[in-house]
């Protein structure tokens, strides 16, 4: 069996970060990844930060986007790690008039706790991002906000966290937890068996099956994701964009069903469906394994539609280039990329 004083189930930014920050901080740790790290969540998203500045006050969220910000200036500018990371601000484009009023109501609340983030036209908004549509109203734009390569962003904090001291093993599928008598645990994957003073879940949607094993109720689900990407092109697109609808649906519908529990794709058919995409210029994730490709579903479609509706340049034709990859969470790849979308069932 082997020893260690922290365990950390979860190869994901969650995880390496932890483990990076414990060992930095002169403890045993090992990090166990049932796959390959960034392999789901953590490495299929559009890398989008959406830092509004500390406030009035600093709270959690703002704790977390603004330190966070600082992180990865500290990765790589201070530590040389290629993140792809810039800070150029970040867009959340509005395509309804429902959208436009949340926002006014948002930017009133963020500016009166000292917040910056300004609601910008139509006009005013492709004259900053030209590659928005002519079908959007509007952007809340982030003047903070900025992006980085998230694959690369958790390689990076896994290869401090070893270079300080931490043991990182990938494919150790957690099969089995148990709290001994001692208060340690004892952890069990089929390579090894682990003991550990104190343990850490940062497994994700993977936190549910894994609090079970301990008698816990984690209310952690997963939702079905998708990757688009276009071929190599040159760059069009200056900021992040993402979709203010998101942020509507979640603010109207926190939870998707009676029971409190929001929808999941797995195990059944999903209460209900959102669609809301995110993109980022030059984005460059790994290459795709061969055979992850989907066919591309009515959600799919939408997802593709919504992002050529913000960014016609994506649209095909003559000018355009148009969306051709389609990867989902458990295949975890896409070709080298001008856009990223994202859409959850």
């Amino acid at each position: 069996m082997h020893q260690t004083g922290i365990l950390v189930i979860g190869g994901g930014i969650a995880g390496t970060a932890t483990a990076c920050y414990l060992a930095q901080y002169g403890h045993q740790v090992t990090l166990l990844e049932q796959s390959e790290l960034a392999a789901e969540a953590s490495g299929l998203n559009a890398g989008t930060l959406w830092a509004t500045g500390w406030g009035h006050t600093p709270e959690l969220s703002s704790t977390l986007s603004m330190g966070s910000l600082e992180v990865f200036k500290t990765l790589q500018l201070d530590l040389g790690h290629d993140l792809e990371f810039r800070q150029g601000g970040s867009l959340q484009a509005i395509q309804t008039e429902e959208e436009y009023a949340f926002a006014q109501q948002a930017v009133r609340e963020l500016l009166a706790r000292g917040h910056q983030v300004e609601l910008l036209d139509g006009r005013d908004a492709r004259s900053i991002e030209p590659a928005l549509g002519p079908r959007i109203l509007g952007c809340l734009y982030y003047p903070h906000g900025g992006s980085a390569n998230p694959v690369k962003t958790v390689r990076a904090l896994a290869s401090l966290a070893q270079k300080h001291g931490a043991t990182i093993l990938t494919h150790h599928k957690v099969t089995g937890i148990a709290h001994l008598d001692d208060g340690a645990y004892q952890i069990i994957t089929p390579p090894a068996t682990f003991k550990a003073s104190a343990l850490v879940l940062a497994a994700g949607p993977w936190c549910r099956s894994l609090g079970a094993m301990l008698g816990l109720s984690i209310p952690v689900y997963a939702v079905r994701g998708q990757m688009w990407a276009t071929a190599p092109v040159p760059p069009s697109i200056y900021h992040s964009i993402g979709a203010l609808e998101s942020h509507l649906y979640w603010h109207t519908h926190p939870y998707s069903r009676a029971s409190g529990s929001p929808a999941t794709s797995t195990g059944g058919r999903p209460a209900t469906v959102k669609s809301s995409s995110a993109a980022t210029g030059n984005w460059t994730p790994p290459k795709r394994p061969t055979g992850t490709a989907s066919r591309p579903t009515a959600l799919m479609r939408l997802n593709s539609f919504q992002s050529c509706r913000t960014s016609p340049s994506l649209a095909p034709g003559p000018v355009g280039c148009p969306l051709h990859a389609i990867c989902t969470p458990s295949s975890a790849r896409s070709p080298t990329s001008k856009i990223s979308t994202y859409s959850q069932a």
